[in-house]
Order: C-alpha cells, then sequence, then structure tokens
C-alpha cells in the first residue's frame, strides 16, 4: 500500500509540476496582433517597383520610380512627370483579370491604367488596360 502511495504522489507532483511550467511559459509569450505582422502585396509591389527601368522594346524609353513618383524619359529628354498608385482591384477590371495588382498612373489631367503582369528584381511587365493593351516590358538599370 505504501508502494502505491508513493507513485501516486510522484505522479501528482510531476503533473502539478507540468502544469505549473506550462502556465509560466503561456504568460511569458508575447502576442502579435495578426494586423501588425501582415505585409500587404501592395506594400511589396511598392518597395520592388522603385528604381529605373529600360522598356526592352525601345532602350531610349526609361522609366523612373521613386516612392509615388514617376518620371519618363525617352532619349535622355524628360517627357512626363506625375505620380501613380498601386491597387490590389481596380472597378471595371475585375472580370478581365484575377486578382493581381494594378498601376494607376496620372500625368497632368491624364489617367493611365495598368495591370503588373510580372515584377520581379530585375524584370517589370505591365499591359495597359484602356486602348489597344499592348504589353511595356522593361529591365532594371543597375546604377
Amino acid at each position: 500500500m505504501k508502494t502505491l502511495i508513493s507513485w501516486i504522489i510522484v505522479i501528482v507532483v510531476v503533473v502539478l509540476g507540468f502544469s505549473i511550467l506550462s502556465n509560466k511559459n503561456e504568460s511569458t509569450k508575447k502576442e502579435v496582433p495578426a494586423e501588425n505582422t501582415e505585409i500587404s502585396l501592395v506594400d511589396t509591389f511598392y518597395d520592388l517597383i522603385s528604381g529605373k527601368w529600360v522598356s526592352l522594346d525601345d532602350d531610349k524609353y526609361v522609366v523612373e520610380i521613386e516612392g509615388r513618383n514617376i518620371i519618363e524619359t525617352y532619349d535622355s529628354a524628360s517627357m512626363d512627370i506625375g505620380t501613380f498608385v498601386l491597387a490590389d482591384s481596380l472597378e471595371g477590371y475585375e472580370d478581365k483579370f484575377q486578382g493581381g495588382i494594378y498601376m494607376i498612373k496620372t500625368l497632368g489631367e491624364e489617367i493611365y491604367n495598368y495591370k503588373i503582369l510580372v515584377l520581379g528584381e530585375s524584370n517589370l511587365e505591365i499591359v495597359y488596360l484602356d486602348g489597344a493593351g499592348g504589353i511595356l516590358r522593361f529591365k532594371r538599370l543597375e546604377e
């Protein structure tokens, strides 16, 4: 009988010890709200798209993107200076494309809508959504 009571006491002590240790570990864990840890796809694209891009179809055409500003040059002469925003949806185009990121470029009073097809460290492809819908292909200029 003494042996049985000894075993019961050992089991109770082990279970209580484990319970106390696991509660202590739980209370020291810090929780980070999910909204603070998520990086949106749009934010990632803003980071990736910054820089100078030269057209693969016409090496005289260069686009420089810094922050939310865009400068287009042709043969080293400034053509257009404007702004742009990136969005994960664009009214009127949701049925044509499933997901992805859109670029809305403003040059003066003109607005141009693009869908980003490819964006990597060294390459960028966008399709112009209004009009002919041509694909513009660029490579990053190393500085």
